[in-house]
């Protein structure tokens, strides 16, 4: 038993390891992406979204590791090393960069389109005046 004394700080040390990559890279993906993309009208909707399927992948990731686990044993994670391949791809060739934007509408037709929504440069200003 001696000779695995030091399992129980691995599994800590990468169990910190992990949650601390996620958190710099897939973690915040479903809350960064519209807020930089999208303007103010549509963010709401599209953040509700973003959380929605968050939750709902992690919630299918609970549900179905085990079933995958008992099917393919220590290989299992190659699955989600695929999937973080696949993500990564996408997000290279089809997110688009936002660093020079000032403009936050630069592909929300791309994106996401609510035409029943008014966009801020279209709403009507009311030009009366109080007297006091």
């Amino acid at each position: 038993m001696d000779s695995l004394s030091w399992a129980p700080f691995a599994t800590v040390s990468f169990y910190m390891a992990f949650v601390f990559i996620f958190a710099m890279g897939n973690g915040p993906i479903p809350w960064m992406i519209p807020s930089e993309l999208l303007p103010q009208s549509t963010l709401s909707v599209a953040m509700g979204i973003g959380g929605f399927s968050n939750w709902a992948a992690n919630f299918a990731v609970g549900l179905g590791f085990p079933i995958a686990n008992s099917w393919l044993g220590g290989s299992v994670f190659l699955i989600f090393v695929a999937f973080g391949i696949f993500e990564a791809v996408i997000l290279y060739f089809y997110l688009p960069e936002t660093s020079s934007n000032v403009d936050k509408t630069c592909s929300t037709e791309a994106i996401l389109s609510y035409p029943s929504l008014p966009s801020p440069s279209t709403s009507s200003t009311s030009t009366a005046t109080s007297s006091i």
